[in-house]
């Protein structure tokens, strides 16, 4: 089971120029803080022309939809090019989570922007538990992988490559992984954020999964 850090920001109206959101990832490490990382953006009128500026768009229907769908198509770029965190918008609401050891803190805008943010909170879908089998097509070149969820999942794929959605009707379900290092899976459920599972093959006969 993983814990994440959560910060779901609406924008409440149109940005204007200069207007900022910012706040701050913090870790802790058995007590010890981390220098906490800066997310800082800024709205300005006209073309981006540096990392952290965000462009004006415009404006839709929704109040302030315009600014969260260009906060998080420029966070991405900006913020998260490690995919250290998830973020998804539902039309003028933003939600970022991170994975257990940060957390977020320290909000501020100089805008109409509000927030909330939670601690350590335990997501409803999570890997609850996770084999490694024998493989039931080629023991040479794959292994089997049972995965069980908290609740059931919709699907999986490989990431990272040229991999399709495969369907999930039973928890737990088998995945046969090839011995390769990394391979990394998807595991998804509407509406949830999506689990990355990873593999790693240390040639003969170690296998890690994290």
């Amino acid at each position: 089971m993983s814990q994440k850090g959560k910060i779901t920001i609406t924008f409440n109206d149109n940005p204007i120029n200069g207007e900022f959101i910012r706040f701050k990832r913090g870790k802790d490490i058995n007590g010890i803080a981390i220098t906490p990382i800066l997310m800082e953006s800024t709205f300005y009128s006209g073309a981006r022309t540096s990392n952290n500026r965000l462009p004006i768009n415009a404006f839709v229907s929704t109040a302030g939809e315009a600014a969260a769908a260009a906060y998080v198509q420029y966070f991405q770029i900006d913020q998260n090019i490690s995919n250290l965190m998830t973020i998804q918008r539902t039309a003028n609401v933003v939600v970022i989570e991170i994975e257990l050891l940060w957390n977020f803190e320290s909000f501020e805008t100089n805008g109409t922007a509000s927030v909330v943010i939670e601690q350590d909170i335990t997501p409803a879908f999570f890997i609850s538990e996770v084999n490694v089998l024998e493989s039931t097509t080629d023991t040479c070149n794959f292994v089997r992988v049972r995965v069980l969820t908290s609740q059931q999942s919709d699907s999986w794929y490989f990431k990272g490559g040229l991999s399709d959605q495969n369907t999930v009707v039973t928890n737990p379900f088998f995945i046969e992984v090839p011995r390769t290092q990394p391979k990394e899976m998807v595991i998804t459920k509407n509406l949830a954020t999506p689990i990355d599972l990873i593999t790693t093959w240390y040639p003969p006969n170690t296998f890690f999964i994290h």
